[in-house]
């Protein structure tokens, strides 16, 4: 008799509850298999925190390529393992002691703690910040400083990059060929500046015909610069760099009719970027007044770790630089989906003892050859983001990465362990940054213009990810009725357009929004 009268009020509750969570599963059903996009890999899972239950899940546990995504995994790492205040430092000192005609007797020491963004020029992030208006060589001048009021007023020794925080592995594996001459493929150093980029500004000359008019930050003699260009109708431009060469040819035709807001401007990586700083650097020294004797070279021999004892191997001091905390370049990672940031956080926990996992998680085996551990090397940061993972109970079977940033083809997640991810981020202390780090559906980062006038603006809160036939979001979604869902949407192997493509998965977060609220449950007891 209670069964009975229990059941009357539990049942419509029940069965609407399963209605919204079933029309859910039904729009997204649709809008997949629309123009062909059914051909694609879908991987997608949708959890509810408040109900605590999927409520929507297709091939979530089966690996997908994740892209950009990928990005989540160091970024929450190095929040919860480093803090969110954590802060890099970058040292100049020596070996040598001054004497009282202000030489160096011996060789000068800059010395990289893998800070990413040296520059100073793109944190904290702000969607209206100009970066034209940044100058990448401020730090530089700021440290040329302190070397000087130090006393210094020649080197009689060697100007010394020292990158040996990181290993010298300028890039992940998988990495392609036309990956590396642009700017989202930059090499990986502990000592980097303005992303290890060269900023390259084409305009229009005066007359059809002239060439084209180049400018490039940071301002450097570093590379020679041909200029092939003439001034035409269109604009298709090449650019040329060799495996090794100081030698940038630019060639192609550049439009006349170009105006000023859309100004071509190629970003292309520095192939090694130590030698480059070094030469600004020495250019900095130079203005303070600081001459060098010797020459520039650049050390990779592994450090021990970076900590204030780092300052033993310098006994003397010269010049320090604190970059921002950490959380600043995470929210930059994460919103704009910087490369050379990414590899550079893995690369930091590259330099910690792997967390001690679960024993059920510890392989049975010996690594043959034995895992390298806190050289700054790939292969040890994943390492350390591997048993971080399984404390945050993310199966590491279900994680399979070959780099930091999302740009090796060979990485492999599932949707769940995704999701698995980002519900472990979201209970932590500081998971609210974590959050406020994702791009903003219409509003800012990599999701600034998509779901502009969609259901889902200013609701989603995600990462984004792009390859060739492979797109990826993942992140939070507020529904209107202000429940909190952790989703992960991952489509492989297509063909459509990639702004098919986007829009696809934009109307799935639409969808998203719209589920309806969980009905509360009532029990009558009379």
């Amino acid at each position: 008799m209670l069964l009975f009268l229990l059941l009357p009020a539990f049942l419509p509750s029940a069965l609407a509850q399963e209605a919204g969570e079933a029309e859910l599963g039904r729009r997204i059903e649709e809008i997949i298999q629309r123009g062909g996009a059914d051909k694609g890999f879908w991987g997608i899972e949708v959890y509810s925190p408040a109900r605590g239950r999927v409520v929507y899940s297709r091939n979530a546990d089966r690996y997908f390529s994740p892209a950009s995504v990928t990005k989540l995994f160091p970024t929450a790492a190095a929040l919860e393992l480093e803090g969110p205040d954590y802060r890099f430092r970058t040292l100049v000192g020596a070996r040598a002691r001054i004497d009282r005609l202000g030489r160096l007797l011996g060789h000068l020491y800059f010395v990289g703690g893998g800070d990413p963004d040296l520059g100073g020029c793109a944190l904290p992030y702000s969607p209206e910040e100009e970066e034209d208006d940044c100058d990448p060589t401020a730090v530089l001048d700021e440290l040329a400083q302190q070397v000087r009021r130090q006393g210094v007023e020649t080197i009689m020794g060697d100007l010394i990059i020292d990158q040996s925080f990181f290993s010298m592995e300028p890039y992940p594996v998988e990495w392609t060929v036309g990956d590396l001459l642009w700017s989202y493929g930059a090499p990986v150093r502990a000592l980097s500046l303005a992303d290890n980029t060269l900023t390259i500004t084409v305009e229009p000359g005066e007359r059809p015909g002239d060439p084209a008019r180049l400018t490039w930050k940071p301002d450097s003699r570093f590379y020679e610069i041909l200029n092939s260009t003439w001034t035409a109708g269109e604009t298709l431009l090449w650019v040329r760099r060799d495996p090794g060469s100081r030698v940038l040819e630019i060639s192609g035709p550049v439009a006349f009719s170009l105006e000023p807001k859309e100004v071509r401007e190629l970003r292309i990586a520095i192939e090694e970027p130590s030698l480059f700083i070094g030469e600004l650097f020495l250019d900095a020294l130079e203005r303070q007044g600081v001459q060098l004797r010797g020459q520039i070279r650049v050390n990779f021999l592994p450090a021990p770790p970076f900590t204030g004892e780092q300052t033993r191997l310098l006994p003397l001091l010269l010049a320090e630089h604190l970059s921002r905390a950490l959380v600043e370049d995470v929210t930059l990672v994460n919103k704009t989906s910087q490369n050379l940031h990414a590899e550079m956080l893995l690369r930091l926990l590259g330099r910690r003892e792997p967390p001690e996992a679960p024993l059920e998680e510890r392989p049975r085996q010996p690594h043959e050859p034995p895992p390298r551990r806190g050289d700054g090397s790939t292969e040890a940061g994943l390492e350390v983001l591997r048993a971080w993972l399984a404390n945050a109970g993310v199966n590491p079977s279900d994680v399979e990465l070959y780099d930091g940033s999302g740009l090796s083809r060979r990485n492999l997640v599932t949707p769940h362990a995704v999701v698995r991810l980002l519900g472990y981020a979201d209970a932590q202390p500081w998971g609210p940054l974590f959050r406020e780090s994702l791009a903003v559906a219409g509003v800012d980062g990599t999701l600034k213009e998509r779901m502009r006038n969609s259901p889902a603006r200013g609701r989603v809160r995600a990462k984004s990810g792009t390859l060739a036939h492979t797109n990826a979001l993942a992140g939070f979604v507020e529904t209107g009725s202000g429940e909190r869902l952790i989703f992960a949407i991952i489509v492989n192997h297509h063909t459509l357009p990639e702004r098919e493509a986007l829009r696809l998965l934009d109307e799935i977060c639409a969808a998203l929004v719209e589920l309806p609220p969980e009905e509360k449950k009532i029990e009558n007891r009379n």
